[in-house]
């Protein structure tokens, strides 16, 4: 008698794996698209989110001339898309650098690159005295600091992995953010000092420049001290001051706006819903296709296994041996579309986390714990289980006797 043991279920499941090959695989590969699909599309959305909304540079608002709030945002912090239309003027720069309750006015002035890489200039100010993180400075790999009168630049780690970029190198800066060739560099030269630590922020990215040097570049030679914007942060225990300032801006000033840096940047990613929402569907449809698939695998291999089974029965093996190897050849199929899901999610997502720190400067921790990754498994396990179950039961119904002779 063929006792039902775990042997020869798995044997049995395993043997109609092999006999239908190619339908098995095809059923598998539909699960590890759609679980490949959805764990992508969630985690990269969720990683992306995360580092937009909990990175602030260490400050709490930007100023700037009045336009969109998220590219001024965008621009100043994450320094990405296009800069401010027109510059601050000293004058404007000087009062909220003195007004009570700010602890720091950083200036930023942007326009110019290097071979790709946005170059901005500041104040030294920023890397020996700013906290870019509660308790954490910007540290150098190599080098030192900038001098704020001379002509010379600090590297982010990034920036200058890809350019290949040391100390003592000589640049020379590109007109405008985007790269246009040899025939848009400037003349004037800056000596590398310093290459940064690596944050995973945007800062390591950039090509930082004294803010004197960067207004003396073609372009920029004839506005004085014009910063692109000023990054503000607060006294904590100005809290009237981090309330009504910003607010102030925008109703009384004409010119000025001063929107704050998380508050912005939180509403960007609802542009993505409906994006995100379709994507989601197109998983669901491809999930709903695979147990269509597996169903239709399983049931064909009863059909012309009906003989088979009948005579397995008759050799002892009992209702629950059949039924059980039904399932279990539903369940190995949908173990290898687990498998293909995740290698699916590891190359999707690590060529996301590439572009995202190339265009953003941000790290995003894909492969983090997150509960996901046992949510869609024991789904995809569930919804695969479930589709071996019409054929498990048209197994433990069949007749012996009637499927034992053999078909003409």
């Amino acid at each position: 008698m063929l006792r039902p043991g775990p042997f020869i279920i798995l044997f049995l499941a395993w043997r109609g794996l092999r006999q239908y090959g190619l339908s098995s695989l095809v059923a598998a590969f539909a699960i590890a698209l759609a679980g490949g699909l959805f764990l992508s599309t969630w985690k990269i959305k969720g990683e992306t989110q995360k580092a937009f909304n909990l990175y602030d540079g260490g400050f709490d608002a930007v100023l700037g001339v009045k336009g969109s709030r998220i590219e001024l945002v965008l621009n100043s912090v994450f320094h990405m898309g296009n800069g401010p239309d027109k510059p601050l003027s000293e004058e404007q720069y000087n009062v909220i650098r003195d007004t009570e309750g700010v602890m720091e006015a950083i200036p930023l002035s942007v326009g110019d690159n290097y071979k790709g890489y946005r170059i901005v200039g500041t104040l030294r100010e920023l890397f020996e005295k700013h906290e870019w993180r509660k308790g954490r400075k910007y540290e150098l790999a190599a080098g030192k600091w900038f001098a704020d009168n001379r002509q010379e630049a600090v590297v982010g780690f990034y920036a200058a992995r890809k350019l290949g970029i040391k100390v003592g190198q000589i640049i020379h800066p590109y007109h405008g953010l985007d790269y246009a060739g040899e025939d848009s560099r400037h003349d004037n030269e800056f000596v590398v000092t310093g290459i940064m630590k690596p944050t995973g922020t945007p800062t390591d990215r950039v090509i930082w420049i004294p803010i004197l040097g960067a207004l003396n570049l073609p372009g920029h030679d004839s506005l004085g001290f014009a910063p692109s914007s000023v990054l503000v942060k607060f006294h904590p225990r100005a809290y009237q001051v981090r309330i009504n300032l910003p607010g102030d801006y925008d109703k009384r000033s004409k010119e000025l706006m001063m929107p704050l840096i998380l508050k912005t940047v939180g509403p960007l990613f609802e542009k993505f819903k409906a994006f995100e929402l379709a994507l989601a569907a197109i998983a669901a449809l491809v999930a709903a296709t695979s147990a269509g698939v597996i169903l239709s695998t399983l049931r064909n291999a009863m059909n012309e296994k009906r003989r088979e089974i009948a005579i397995l029965r008759s050799l002892g093996a009992r209702r629950v041996t059949v039924t059980a190897s039904i399932l279990t050849h539903a369940g190995l199929i949908t173990l290898l579309g687990i498998i293909g899901a995740f290698a699916l999610f590891a190359v999707v997502g690590s060529y996301a986390a590439t572009v995202i720190r190339e265009e953003a400067g941000v790290v995003i921790e894909l492969f983090s714990y997150d509960p996901i990754f046992l949510y869609v498994p024991g789904g995809m396990l569930a919804l695969g289980l479930a589709s071996g179950i019409l054929p498990a039961i048209q197994a433990y119904g069949s007749d012996v006797a009637n499927n034992l002779t053999p078909t003409s």
